[in-house]
Parts: C-alpha cells; structure tokens; sequence
C-alpha cells in the first residue's frame, strides 16, 4: 500500500505541477530531472516515516513517470484539468503531515499540493 501511495504521489505531483503527460513534461529540458526529484522527495518522506521503497518499486515508478513520450497522466491531473475536485488531501496532505512530522523536506509535494488548493478554492 505504501508503494502505491508512493507512485500516485510522485505521478500526481509531477503531473499537476509541471503541467502536462509524462512524455510532454520529459521533452523539456530540465523535465526528466525534476520529475526524477519529485521521486526522490516522496520516496524520501517513506523512508524517514520507516516505510522505504523497495529499490525495484523505485526503478520502476521513475521508469514510467520518465518514459519519452509517454501519454501517462495521473487522475489528480485528469481532475484537474477537467475542472473537478481532486484528491489532494487524501494523495499529497497525508503525506505532507508525514514529512513535517518526520522533518522531511518537501519543496515539489508541497507546491503541487498548494497548486491543487487554490484550483479547489478557486473552482468551489
């Protein structure tokens, strides 16, 4: 379960805040790499919480959330973009209660979350 959260955290946040599929993010220069640290943030705040990831589960979501020309989105982004609430609290808050609780740093998670808020607040 831990992993799971782990993916949908890193898609969802890499999705939302840098705007766009995995293979659109990646064409740009400097997209791959932040996408890679958005990985490593959240995969990061698990292993200072006692929940690490498993190096392949690592290889694996870095893998498709970098893949050249992949179409992958996440449904905090397909919610987003469509206009509709989204699972922020639920995705990216519980985690970032984990890494304030852990003094985990947090800089990409928490701007994509804060991204997701004021598309909540704006769109109530």
């Amino acid at each position: 379960m831990w992993e799971k959260w782990f993916f949908m955290a890193a898609g969802g946040a890499a999705t939302v805040l840098l705007g766009g599929p995995v293979g659109r993010i990646v064409a740009e220069d400097g997209g791959s790499a932040t996408i890679t640290d958005i990985v490593d943030e959240t995969a990061a705040i698990l292993e200072r919480s006692g929940h690490p990831v498993r190096p392949e589960a690592m290889s694996l979501v870095t893998t498709m959330l970098t893949a050249a020309g992949s179409p992958f989105t996440t449904s905090l982004y397909r919610d987003f973009v469509a206009g509709r609430g989204t699972e922020v609290e639920t995705v990216l808050g519980d985690l970032l209660t984990i890494a304030t609780r852990h003094q985990a740093r947090s800089p990409l998670l928490r701007a994509a979350a804060v991204r997701l808020r004021v598309h909540a607040t704006t769109n109530a």
